[in-house]
């Protein structure tokens, strides 16, 4: 895409970046910032840095303002979240992006916790988690 040429972001390393991820809901729904706050607290269990955001604004503007200010990874809730979630919180799946390359993956909200870390910590690599093409 023409657009990427002209993407601005901070490449700093997870280590040295304010803030480890942001949570995103993809809608301002009861149910959705239920999810976002049980997923804040396992981060925080952790000692992952991380914000929540449950604005409204579109999904790629807000990507890229978070891009800009560094943040290495996002986790994004969405409509197959919220579904997978009726049954278990734990084994619902979420979007996590990569800042640098912008890949996602899905992954399941009981991994999260240990695959920031393991990135944070370089004990495993992006494309460890990203599906292979």
């Amino acid at each position: 895409r023409s657009i990427d040429a002209a993407r601005s972001f901070l490449s700093l390393p997870a280590t040295l970046a304010p803030i480890t991820c942001e949570v995103l809901v993809m809608k301002k729904s009861p149910e959705y910032i239920d999810i976002m706050n049980s997923i804040g607290n396992k981060l925080s269990d952790q000692g992952i840095r991380h914000r929540k955001d449950a604005k409204t604004k579109s999904i790629g503007k807000r990507y890229s303002v978070i891009d800009e200010i560094g943040t290495p990874f996002v986790i994004t809730i969405d409509d197959a979240t919220e579904a997978e979630s009726k049954e278990s919180i734990d084994d619902a799946t979420v979007t996590l992006r990569e800042r640098n390359s912008m890949q996602q993956s899905r992954i399941q909200i009981r991994r999260l916790p240990q695959v920031l870390n393991d990135l944070y910590y370089q004990k495993k690599i992006w494309k460890d988690f990203v599906p292979h093409e």
